[in-house]
């Protein structure tokens, strides 16, 4: 499972849960690989989608990351985190953290088929989603112990 992974870097040991937040229905439960026996909380923005509807959910994107953190912040997570997953959820070629040097080398370096006639056009849409147009998921996540 793609969230097992992400916190496996993080030392966790094998037994916690996550939580998977959505905005409707009641939270999944996911067994972590790697867990240090605290649970985890995530909440999941897919950004996939028809040519508008992703233009729409990749504007609003900034306004629901914040959303997602308050809502996991209130559930009493903390080491809240944001990571897109490019370019599907489902079959990610690589995770990043957003806001952070990660983020940049991602774009730079592991995006392919960047025309440079067309990247002012990623640029500001990068600028206005606070992550690379090409992602397909933000995953904000964090610990509840």
């Amino acid at each position: 499972m793609l969230l097992d992974e992400l916190f496996v870097s993080n030392g966790l040991a094998p037994s916690s849960r996550i939580h998977v937040v959505g905005t409707a229905g009641p939270p999944t439960e996911i067994t972590a690989h790697g867990s240090s026996g605290a649970d985890l909380l995530a909440q999941v923005i897919v950004l996939n989608g028809s040519l508008a509807v992703r233009l729409c959910r990749a504007l609003t994107l900034r306004v629901r990351v914040a959303r997602a953190t308050r809502r996991l912040d209130q559930l009493g997570a903390s080491e809240i985190r944001a990571f897109a997953a490019v370019p599907t959820l489902e079959s990610p070629a690589f995770l990043y953290e957003l806001g952070t040097p990660a983020a940049t080398y991602a774009s730079v370096n592991l995006q392919l088929g960047h025309r440079a006639s067309l990247a002012w056009i990623r640029t500001i849409l990068a600028t206005c989603m606070g992550c690379d147009p090409a992602a397909g998921a933000v995953i904000v996540i964090g610990r509840r112990s």
